[in-house]
């Protein structure tokens, strides 16, 4: 299986959830092999989507600016299963991964189609029906809270009352 594992934290190699990320592969791998190629999003020349959907039209499938997003959208692409890895900053991805993830407009067709389950999208230019996702994401508040689940109910305990 070919396995991406898109790292987005700045902190590279020193990510916290990186960290997990590589805990999981560990286990993923022990029994059987997979490629698997790691990116670091931070380090990797992706500039912001311009929102001209020259991808769409001049371009179908290949976006109009010249960075790592060309290389990046291939592995994207062959990827069986995909996995991002990055921190909660503020309510939402880092700024590098989220420009990751808008530059993958090229890999969608520029109309909308409503599905059986009555949603609706844009439906991918490239067969992607077999790939698969895992997303892998910490974060840290002041506060931490800790979820115990028990056969009748939900309990939410403060960290700093477990030891």
């Amino acid at each position: 299986m070919n396995i991406l594992v898109l790292n987005g934290s700045p902190k590279g190699e020193k990510s916290n959830t990186l960290k997990i990320t590589k805990a999981f592969l560990e286990g993923l791998c022990s029994k059987q092999y997979h490629n698997v190629n790691m990116v670091n999003i931070s380090e990797k020349d992706i500039q912001h989507c311009r929102g001209c959907f020259l991808c769409w039209t001049k371009a179908p499938g290949r976006c109009v600016i010249k960075d790592d997003m060309e290389e990046l959208l291939e592995q994207y692409i062959k990827a069986d299963l995909l996995i991002w890895s990055f921190p909660l900053y503020y309510f939402g991805m880092p700024s590098k991964m989220k420009a990751f993830l808008d530059r993958t407009l090229p890999t969608n067709l520029p109309y909308m189609r409503v599905n059986k389950k009555g949603t609706c999208g844009h439906p991918s230019r490239y067969d992607l029906s077999q790939q698969r996702y895992v997303l892998i994401s910490t974060c840290g508040f002041c506060i931490m809270w800790r979820i115990i689940m028990t056969p009748s109910s939900v309990n939410l305990r403060s960290c700093s009352a477990i030891n």
